[in-house]
């Protein structure tokens, strides 16, 4: 869930913010990806936003529900992994 909230508004940022910066319409037409150099930078600038946001949530919950989340998000028992797993036990 973390990898899709993060990339898939990326993605699309980072191809509109390409697209708003491009002053020949023809090349802006042709604008599907960001590559190289400039997708690392956009991606960092996104990371760095998303990670404020994180932490500004984060701040706003009480102690009980701040350790159940994270709980949630160190244990094992809803990974896909650990089910297939028991799933494989006789």
């Amino acid at each position: 869930m973390s990898l899709s909230k993060t990339m898939r508004p990326f993605n699309k940022n980072a191809v509109d913010d390409k697209k708003r910066n491009e002053v020949d319409q023809k090349k802006r037409e042709k604008i599907v990806h960001v590559k190289g150099r400039e997708r690392i930078e956009l991606f960092a600038d996104h990371c760095d936003d998303f990670d404020a946001k994180v932490v500004e949530e984060m701040g706003r919950l009480d102690i009980a529900k701040f350790n159940s989340l994270r709980n949630f998000m160190t244990g094992d028992e809803k990974k896909t992994s650990r089910v297939d797993l028991e799933s494989t036990k006789d």
